[in-house]
């Protein structure tokens, strides 16, 4: 397999590119540091390869471990209405699964840029939409409706990916990340280990560099 270095100033400013690179050409990509520490980012596409990665990580990292224990523990609560944020009966099997009681971590980082990303996406007819802005260049999506059960992450991404059409250009820019599940991927207890850990890196995001 194929390494290519770069700089952290390059990933920084090419986010998207560089990771949608990273997996179109399922080449590793390290990033070098500025104290020339080096860190490999590498694609994992297949479902068995991220659940081997999720095995391990749960064999061999307490902390990884306390983060799952406390996603599956967690008290949950119903989706929020459609254009608001008041609680509601879920309209999806296996929704109510999503969200903790007390405010999730990205919930506080919501937008009215993000808000209309939410509507635009809830408008089109999809069961739920969530997103917020990740840092000062990045807007991650979260999309879940039955009509994805089975299809595979470029069919999904193929029903959502003209609606985001109609935001406006510098958004559309923005939207680094697109997370789409069916609802059995999420519920309780957690259906596969890939999308389980895609879904609390989107709930519990990792700490950004911007």
């Amino acid at each position: 397999m194929a390494i290519q270095v770069i700089p952290l100033s390059r990933l920084q400013n090419e986010v998207s590119g560089v990771l949608t690179k990273c997996c179109d050409s399922r080449e590793a990509v390290v990033v070098e540091l500025p104290d020339h520490r080096m860190v490999s980012i590498q694609p994992l596409d297949a479902d068995d390869e991220a659940d081997s990665l999720v095995n391990e990580l749960l064999e061999s990292n307490e902390q990884f471990r306390a983060l799952v224990r406390k996603s599956i523990e967690s008290a949950r609560r119903p989706f929020a209405a459609e254009g608001d944020d008041a609680v509601h009966k879920p309209n999806v099997p296996g929704a109510n699964a999503m969200t903790n009681t007390s405010a999730s971590t990205w919930e506080g980082k919501r937008t009215e840029e993000t808000r209309v990303v939410e509507n635009v996406l809830r408008a089109a007819g999809f069961s739920r939409a969530d997103a917020y802005r990740y840092n000062s260049a990045s807007i991650r999506v979260r999309v879940i409706d039955p009509r994805f059960e089975g299809l595979a992450v470029e069919d999904r991404d193929a029903l959502v990916e003209p609606h985001l059409e109609q935001l406006p250009d510098c958004t559309q820019a923005d939207i680094t990340n697109l997370f789409s599940f069916a609802p059995s991927e999420i519920e309780q207890p957690p259906g596969s280990a890939r999308a389980t850990l895609m879904n609390l890196e989107f709930e519990e995001p990792s700490p950004s560099m911007l």
